[in-house]
């Protein structure tokens, strides 16, 4: 999707009677985009991205356990979970 600014401009300009291709030119998006913005009653919502797999995840169990034992020291968990296979960094 569009930063807040342009999707107005698109309008703006499409007032004025610029064409697709010239509003997309102007803009530096494609067509489709702005042919988007043009035929949907509001402006388009970005549909929402599926999270993304952390390389934490598989530590998260132990990382949050040893948190509940009163262990806050980042240090000392990061080395125990490197242990068990982490291999990102601090």
């Amino acid at each position: 999707m569009l930063r807040s600014g342009k999707g107005k401009r698109i309008y703006e300009l499409h007032g004025e009677g610029k064409s697709i291709r010239a509003i997309a030119r102007m803009l530096g998006v494609s067509r489709n985009t702005i042919r988007k913005y043009l035929n949907s009653p509001e402006v388009p919502k970005p549909a929402p991205r599926p999270k993304r797999a952390s390389k934490l995840d598989p530590c998260k169990e132990y990382i949050l356990h040893r948190v509940a034992e009163g262990i806050d020291n980042c240090a000392l968990v990061l080395r125990e979970i490197r242990v068990h296979g982490y291999t990102g960094g601090h």
